[in-house]
């Protein structure tokens, strides 16, 4: 097709001067440059992932880690040292409430390894089909966000409660 492209130019510019012969001449080369560009993407299997404009780092993400981190560890001072969480009174011998205690039903070891290490697996895991670490950095960004915040107003709501 880029052979029928050049014979309609040639005959669209018979009798132009040199300077415009030239000036087609480049036209051409550049048009059949592109349309080889576009062939090779358009017959590759490889993904197409342009490169970022600007850096995927920059210093305003240390403003998100520090407010992600700094609710996390103010959320284990309080729960665990400053607040002490609302009691109840319960008569022991109410047999409406004597029910007898079972243990947890998934430890909380596997719950923590399940959370804070399967998540990321599945960001890292999905980096083997978009690489982008913009992508990566920020989706551990919002974990990270996610896990602080959850923690944050789960155990602030179980303390409120009792």
């Amino acid at each position: 097709s880029s052979t029928n492209s050049s014979i309609e130019l040639v005959t669209m510019t018979e009798g132009l001067g040199q300077d415009h012969e030239s000036l087609l001449d480049e036209v051409k080369e550049e048009a059949d440059e592109i349309v080889d560009k576009a062939y090779k993407i358009a017959t590759s299997h490889e993904p197409i992932i342009e490169p970022p404009v600007n850096p995927w780092w920059t210093r305003g993400y240390l403003l998100d880690w520090g407010l992600a981190l700094a609710i996390f560890f103010t959320e284990i001072l309080i729960t665990q040292f400053a607040v002490e969480p609302y009691h109840r009174y319960i008569p022991a011998l109410d047999p409406n409430l004597s029910y007898p205690q079972v243990g947890d039903t998934v430890p909380v070891w596997m719950l923590m390894t399940i959370n804070l290490a399967g998540g990321p697996a599945v960001l890292f895991l999905m980096q083997y089909f978009v690489r982008s670490l913009h992508d990566l950095h920020n989706a551990m960004l919002g974990f990270v966000e996610g896990v602080a915040l959850n923690s944050l107003f789960t155990d602030m709501l179980k303390l409120y409660v009792g």
